[in-house]
């Protein structure tokens, strides 16, 4: 986030260009799609990304079979509660993410084998992705605090914020897995209302000016 992602691949656009010497650079050839598959700029991005997936979905299960999460009597059964939200709220970024610049991607929800038995899915619909991830990125919103006292946390705006750009894409213009335009979706409209629905929480609820 703090070079690759934002930097790249996000060069080359209507706003910004960087002049480049083919094919010798690797950190700016992806913005002019002139990348091959031996960059090794765009390896680490992937691997990066789906690390953080993974440590998320261990997360997500160990917090989710604990007896803390089960006990809602339990000290520090909130506490865990906002955990969850904020490894939710992660791995949906990772995920949008992914699909925004390599399109249809593996998706996992839970952590690996460790046989490696489940490590080679197939690609899902990015559509697919999003309408996955949706719904859980809201359930648990509610758990995160609105502000915090350090920076670099997640917080219920910016779950709420990232839900409402999800719902945005998955409502969008795009190709679907086969190949054929779609445009625009059928049901655009139920995820126009989603997106609406938690700005007007960020913006109603959230304390901001």
């Amino acid at each position: 986030y703090s070079q690759d992602l934002s930097w790249v691949l996000t060069s080359g656009s209507d706003i910004e260009i960087r002049t480049y010497s083919y094919p010798a650079d690797e950190g700016r050839s992806p913005s002019h799609y002139t990348a091959n598959p031996s960059n090794s700029k765009l390896s680490r991005i992937w691997k990066a990304l789906y690390q953080c997936i993974s440590r998320a979905n261990i997360a997500l299960s160990g917090i989710e079979n604990s007896e803390i999460y089960k006990n809602p009597d339990h000290t520090y059964h909130d506490l865990f509660l906002e955990y969850r939200a904020e490894a939710i709220t992660l791995r949906a970024m990772c995920y949008m993410e992914l699909t925004r610049n390599w399109g249809n991607v593996p998706l996992r929800l839970t952590p690996a084998q460790s046989d490696l038995s489940d490590a080679y899915l197939p690609k899902s619909d990015r559509m697919d992705i999003y309408a996955e991830l949706i719904p859980g990125r809201i359930e648990c919103s509610g758990d995160l605090p609105w502000k915090r006292t350090t920076p670099g946390r997640v917080t219920q705006g910016f779950a709420r914020g990232r839900a409402a750009r999800l719902a945005l894409y998955r409502a969008g213009h795009d190709y679907v897995a086969a190949g054929n335009w779609v445009a625009p979706r059928a049901d655009a409209k139920d995820w126009h209302k989603i997106a609406m629905d938690q700005c007007n929480i960020v913006m109603t609820d959230g304390g901001y000016q």
